[in-house]
């Protein structure tokens, strides 16, 4: 739906959903595409203290990427932070290290990163805790100030769309997951003052009415920051564990999930607070004596995320303890109990289900498999690619970026065993279905946009809104829709895929096969990871192996008497014709 929201001002209804479509559109495509990166430099910052204080000798690896895409952003939104002119120096000498042969730029980059640890350190921590403090307070001030002043859109369409990607990346970065971040929109410009997000100290009914009834157009949309920060006391997340019984005093730590039983002297006074509260409650986390319960400390967050992070860390810690003792266990994802203190709890409960009714996405998920795909078909390359399989259903289901690699490097093992030229395999590869996928995103967007808006809200007839629906579908008169965005949209859908783009998309994936690998080896070798690289991977390195996979699908369809080695052969060739002029 595009013009969804009505202002009397026709400039401030103009600006105002131009920014909410565009932000939709991120929310919905961020990781997706090349284009829609999930970044912002907070993330890239946090990443590059990451590897200076826990990588430092292979730094030189990950840390160059981050610095050339953060030099990258416009002056303009980084120099009202202090510490920019001495991150503005460091990346100035990083670029004349220049050694006379170009195979010793690795060592020389090497010897700087570790010589000039201290000072990057010191610089990089500065201003990542500037950015903590404000980056998304300036973007959301920013964005209110373009919003109303007297400049056509046409002035600050670039400065709105940077504004929107800030604040879109970090509803993802916090909420990590996309569903959250879509219900802002209507969060922000409610009716109801029940749902709006408030400021912290604004808790009661009376005060949330008062608060609602006086706001003005900036303090709604100060709304955002208290949507995308929302105060807590949720520390812990406890969840129940069915059949895996331990003493009272025994427990078992794995990845930030502590499993111990219901009347571990951690939760000494959870059976009594029970009891005193909500009687169903009993029934439910008591209904039999063989289970354990999964403790799990995050970092403060709201319920609904603070659950799925949790959920996440027991179902990893699950599969390593399922297939150490050959078990089936799994974790109740309907009852949950969280506190901070082990004295109060609070809960979401939900009644026991016989029968879940799978939904459209539930079958596309089941039937996205190799096995469905090569049901009753006879290609020669079927048993080599199904032989990991099962590796790959379990990784993906827990976004193991671990167990995805490793997948990779499996598949691809008779191909090479250099990770760099796997990345380069894989990110050339997925330049050839690019522009199909790059249509169907677009499409798919252009023909929702039109159908699920109004032929008032699109400044259309009845007559040629009924013209974007039905078999005969086709976005024609475009330049009557009265939407700045839509007509961005429509014209970006018409990208040419030249020399210099393919290079540009190879590229993109080459980044996230390479973070992902930097990720791999961080959990591998030290057992940490950087929050904020691990929620990009989720939305980004899970589609990159899905995509790669649908690829080799593509290619063994049409080549049935091929093997797995020639089918990855074919691709390899295909891939290397676009990019003739390339050393």
């Amino acid at each position: 739906m595009i013009n969804r929201l009505k202002y009397n001002n026709e400039l401030l209804n103009e600006k105002v959903n131009f920014f909410w479509d565009y932000y939709d559109l991120f929310i919905s495509l961020a990781g997706q595409l090349w284009n829609f990166e999930l970044e912002n430099p907070l993330s890239l910052v946090q990443k590059i203290v990451f590897q200076l204080d826990h990588n430092i000798f292979h730094a030189h690896n990950y840390v160059p990427t981050y610095f050339d895409k953060l030099a990258k952003y416009d002056r303009k939104y980084l120099n009202v932070f202090k510490n920019i002119p001495n991150i503005h120096r460091h990346l100035r000498e990083f670029k004349k290290i220049n050694p006379l042969k170009p195979k010793q730029l690795p060592e020389y980059r090497k010897k700087w990163f570790v010589n000039n640890r201290a000072s990057l350190l010191v610089d990089f921590e500065l201003l990542n805790s500037e950015l903590q403090k404000s980056m998304l307070y300036n973007s959301v001030n920013g964005l209110i100030q373009l919003l109303q002043c007297s400049h056509p859109l046409s002035e600050h369409k670039e400065d709105i769309r940077f504004h929107a990607t800030i604040i879109g990346s970090e509803c993802l970065f916090t909420k990590k997951e996309r569903k959250q971040p879509k219900r802002l929109i209507s969060l922000i410009n409610t009716s109801d003052y029940r749902p709006f997000p408030y400021p912290e100290g604004i808790v009661t009914q009376e005060q949330r009415k008062k608060y609602f009834s006086q706001k003005d157009f900036n303090k709604t949309y100060k709304g955002i920051l208290d949507f995308v920060y929302v105060p807590t006391d949720i520390q812990y997340i406890i969840c129940k564990v069915e059949n895996l019984i331990f003493s009272n005093k025994d427990f078992f730590k794995f990845g930030g999930v502590t499993f111990c039983s219901k009347d571990n002297k951690l939760l000494k006074e959870l059976p009594e607070f029970l009891k005193e509260h909500d009687s169903g409650l009993p029934k439910a986390i008591y209904k039999n004596v063989n289970f354990s319960l999964a403790v799990v400390e995050v970092v403060p967050q709201d319920f609904p995320t603070a659950t799925k992070i949790a959920i996440k860390k027991v179902d990893k810690a699950l599969f390593y303890l399922n297939n150490v003792l050959e078990t089936a266990h799994t974790v109740d994802r309907k009852n949950i109990l969280f506190t901070s203190d082990f004295s109060w709890y609070g809960y979401n409960l939900s009644p026991n289900v016989k029968q879940d009714k799978l939904t459209k996405d539930d079958l596309d998920e089941l039937n996205d498999n190799a096995y469905y795909f090569f049901e009753d078909k006879m290609f020669l390359s079927k048993d080599a690619f199904l032989q990991h399989e099962m590796e790959f259903i379990l990784a993906r289901k827990a976004s193991d970026i671990y167990g995805l690699w490793r997948y990779l490097e499996i598949l691809l093992f008779d191909r090479t065993k250099e990770t760099n030229k796997i990345k380069r395999y894989i990110a050339d590869a997925l330049v050839l279905s690019e522009k199909k996928f790059f249509d169907r995103y677009y499409n798919f967007h252009l023909k929702t946009a039109l159908q699920d808006s109004t032929p008032e809200q699109l400044g259309i007839t009845s007559e040629e809104h009924k013209t974007y629906w039905g078999k005969k579908y086709k976005i024609s008169g475009k330049e009557n829709v009265k939407s700045e965005f839509f007509r961005d949209l429509y014209s970006q859908s018409k990208t040419h895929f030249t020399q210099k783009t393919r290079q540009k998309i190879s590229d993109y994936y080459y980044t996230i096969l390479t973070e992902a690998y930097e990720q791999r080896n961080s959990i591998a070798h030290s057992g940490i990871s950087q929050e904020r690289a691990i929620t990009k991977m989720e939305f980004s390195f899970n589609n990159v192996v899905t995509r790669f996979r649908w690829l080799i699908f593509d290619y063994m369809k049409n080549n049935q008497r091929a093997t797995l080695n020639e089918i990855f052969n074919m691709i390899k060739f295909d891939a290397s014709k676009q990019f003739p002029f390339r050393n």
